[in-house]
């Protein structure tokens, strides 16, 4: 079992890497902008991703409880190397939504489906216990590796006037990185005692989201995970988008924006670091309250910021939340579900919250368009909505007080 973890980790550490060289994301914005389409528009696409993501992500994930998880990955990789290439052709606003379409069906096959293989390969190793440090490592391999392709993306775009070569050259690392998930070992998730031996994919299909809609009924908890973190992760990156208008209003260089975003994801690194700590420190709700505050805090100074640095630290200080927040999200609710319907349900959970942001995103667009201040205003508000509405039902079914009755077992012995 060592040697297939050791295989599994090796492959998918490195289709994460390939799959996080987006050498465009600084530039992106004005890449869109360059072609027509403004701030609404902008967000618009983010709605189209979402919609997909609603049409898909069940299927996708029920599908994935019932086949070889391997091959959902190369699917769902395939369509995020496809989404890439269409980009970089992209005219006209159809083709973008094109693109944006084949990365929404993209993220709906490895929502669920890519948590859960890693935790499912932790748990055969007996390595579970871990989860939480190996989801970290992960987001740590991936913002390294992020850290390069701005800087070079945004270089790429100033020295060569070409918004859409740094586009090209992510395409390409995508596709390195989706020849990894060719060699990653099979997994075939266990059946649901309820499902019979010879029985069809679609009724089959039918008691996996039953069962999985049943135990989200019955573990409230979850509910949060769905609404807080979909929602709050959709807000946290309108950054990518906001990020180059409000360099622009402080008069900073195309060149730069690269650096600038390397620096406040170096920054954020000490989220990831963080995570385990944290989680074992304040418990796990706490630590992602922290987070919340972190994050909104982060988005409502931005509005009064117009020094370069203050920026670059504000702007890593929101991704660092994000960082933190992340694994524990992942870590907490993984432990909520049982292995048999594991994809399933977390991608019934990312759907309650996509239907939010089908709303959400053009919002910020729209506001964004009208007055940018307003727009970070919008986020940061509708985080500390988001995360401390539900908190006195967290309090009230026990997990807000996972740390204390940890502490009270300790002192009884």
């Amino acid at each position: 079992m060592e040697k297939r973890w050791n295989r599994v980790y090796l492959f998918l550490l490195m289709n994460s890497v390939f799959m996080s060289l987006l050498f465009y994301t600084s530039i992106s914005t004005f890449f869109m902008q360059s072609k027509g389409l403004n701030l609404t528009q902008i967000f618009a696409l983010e709605s189209v991703l979402a919609i997909v993501l609603f049409l898909c992500d069940i299927p996708a994930s029920i599908w994935a409880d019932q086949i070889n998880r391997k091959i959902v990955l190369i699917i769902g990789n395939g369509l995020a190397v496809a989404g890439a290439f269409t980009m970089a052709l992209a005219s006209d606003y159809w083709h973008f939504i094109l693109s944006f379409t084949f990365d929404g069906i993209s993220i709906a096959m490895l929502s669920g489906v890519q948590s859960a293989y890693v935790y499912d390969e932790l748990v055969k190793s007996g390595r579970d216990q871990d989860a939480t440090r190996i989801y970290s490592r992960f987001h740590i391999a991936t913002t390294l590796a992020a850290l390069v392709a701005p800087i070079m993306g945004s270089y790429i775009a100033s020295t060569k006037m070409d918004y859409a070569l740094p586009i090209w050259i992510s395409a390409f690392a995508l596709t390195i990185g989706w020849v990894f998930t060719f060699f990653l070992p099979s997994q075939f998730p266990a059946k649901p005692d309820e499902v019979q031996e010879g029985e069809s994919m679609t009724a089959t299909g039918w008691k996996i989201l039953k069962k999985s809609a049943i135990h989200i009924w019955k573990t409230p908890s979850l509910i949060f995970f769905a609404l807080s973190g979909p929602a709050v992760w959709v807000i946290s990156n309108s950054i990518h988008y906001l990020n180059q208008i409000l360099f622009k209003r402080l008069d900073v260089a195309v060149t730069y924006f690269g650096l600038i975003m390397a620096i406040a994801t170096l920054i954020s690194l000490l989220g990831s670091w963080g995570a385990e700590y944290s989680q074992k420190k304040l418990g796990s709700i706490r630590s992602i309250l922290l987070c919340s505050v972190l994050l909104a805090g982060s988005f409502f100074a931005m509005v009064w910021i117009h020094n370069v640095v203050l920026l670059t630290i504000a702007i890593g200080i929101l991704l660092g939340s994000v960082a933190l927040r992340a694994p524990i999200m992942s870590s907490a609710s993984n432990a909520l579900v049982p292995s048999e319907i594991r994809a399933t349900t977390l991608s019934l959970l990312t759907l309650i919250g996509t239907l939010f942001t089908v709303l959400l995103n053009p919002a910020i667009g729209y506001v964004s368009d009208l007055n940018l201040n307003y727009a970070l205003i919008l986020c940061g508000v509708t985080i500390l909505v988001l995360t401390f509405a539900y908190y006195p039902k967290l309090r009230k079914i026990g997990l807000g007080e996972e740390r204390e009755s940890e502490e009270s077992k300790v002192e009884s012995a």
